[in-house]
């Protein structure tokens, strides 16, 4: 889900059903927004894989972009006055999940993945018909999968995600014109405690808020815990069980 200018939801998901037709089943990208009154009827794009990831965002122009998993790898497709324009495939982005699309600036469009052990990001300029070589983001001692993105004003991409073992949360940042700034938030000593699914945003500073599910393998149960930057340090507090 994203919000436009006017604070409305664009949604974008998989819709597998049984297509009578063509006598199986089907996976389609579909997308659908509200326009301040009421749901707009639900749009079919495109062919993606079974259980694929998707995302959504919006431009300036109030138009909407979308990326999602097919079998080959991850495509995109957007919407322009004149229409969908036709899906595009995504290089060298074959076995990747966990993506996040968003502005990089009023113009640059960023897409943050997780594939291979690694986070990697691409991004596309006006008018969109091709994304970038892929660049890393993080690779040390082979990250996780739970990843999280979210964008600034500035359209400047921070990441939190952790590491293979599930053991640390990390946060990751690139200023504009800068390299990538990465950060180790919180790391677990206990074996049998796990970060799980994280989310991340910004206050109305600026600063990274994450929230984190901290998983209990003897009690087999999870706290909600929360980690926000207030300019200096990493402050942590438990937002519920």
């Amino acid at each position: 889900m994203t919000l436009d200018g006017n604070s409305n939801p664009h949604l974008s998901y998989n819709r597998r059903y049984y297509d009578d037709g063509l006598a199986q089943y089907v996976n389609k990208l579909t997308y659908t927004h509200f326009d301040g009154a009421a749901w707009q009827a639900k749009e079919e794009l495109a062919d993606m894989e079974y259980q694929g990831w998707t995302a959504v965002t919006v431009g300036a122009d109030g138009y909407p972009r979308l990326a999602y998993r097919v079998y080959a790898g991850l495509a995109s497709i957007a919407k322009s006055a004149s229409g969908w324009e036709s899906p595009m495939a995504v290089p060298d982005t074959a076995n990747s999940e966990r993506i996040y699309l968003g502005w990089r600036s009023s113009t640059r469009l960023g897409l943050v993945f997780f594939t291979g052990g690694t986070i990697q990001e691409v991004y596309a300029d006006a008018p969109y018909t091709t994304w970038s070589p892929s660049g890393l983001v993080d690779t040390y001692a082979w990250v996780g999968a739970h990843i999280a993105a979210a964008s600034d004003p500035a359209g400047n991409v921070h990441v939190a995600y952790t590491d293979h073992a599930e053991h640390e949360l990390r946060y990751a940042y690139r200023p504009a014109g800068g390299d990538w700034q990465l950060q180790t938030i919180v790391t677990i000593p206990e074996d049998y405690l796990y970060i799980l699914d994280t989310d991340i945003d910004l206050n109305g500073q600026g600063y990274p808020q994450v929230v984190y599910q901290l998983y209990d393998q003897h009690e087999q149960r999870s706290r909600l815990k929360y980690m926000a930057w207030n300019g200096a340090v990493w402050a942590q507090s438990r937002a519920g069980r």
